[in-house]
């Protein structure tokens, strides 16, 4: 038991080290969706974005690498009233669309979870 002690510790040790760490913002796009693809810049090299739809209808979104990026009601779900945490990839914009009805969607990049 005494040499399994040290073990366990060390264990302990790492499982506490590979916390989630809480999202760290840095800055936020926004963009109004309705029934026509509308996109924004992502700012800086952060791996995540949180995506806030604060509309009452459900907003689809597509990432890519430059201004030419458009969503289609294919694309993403986020439920009216959802924030979701995604990864961007090397998305350097980020399009969304709703079925018609208008909703603000934001877009926060940043790092975390």
């Amino acid at each position: 038991m005494k040499r399994l002690l040290p073990v366990l510790l060390f264990i302990s040790t790492i499982a506490s080290a590979q916390q989630t760490l809480p999202f760290s913002p840095q800055t936020t796009a926004t963009i109004s969706a309705s029934g026509t693809s509308a996109n924004a810049a992502i700012s800086g090299p952060s791996p995540q974005v949180v995506i806030h739809n604060s509309g009452a209808v459900t907003a689809f979104i597509k990432f890519g690498a430059d201004s030419s990026v458009a969503a289609t009601t294919s694309d993403y779900p986020v439920l009216a009233g959802a924030t979701e945490v995604l990864s961007k990839g090397a998305a350097a914009y980020v399009a969304a669309i709703t079925a018609g009805t208008a909703a603000t969607v934001y877009v926060t990049s940043g790092s975390g979870q």
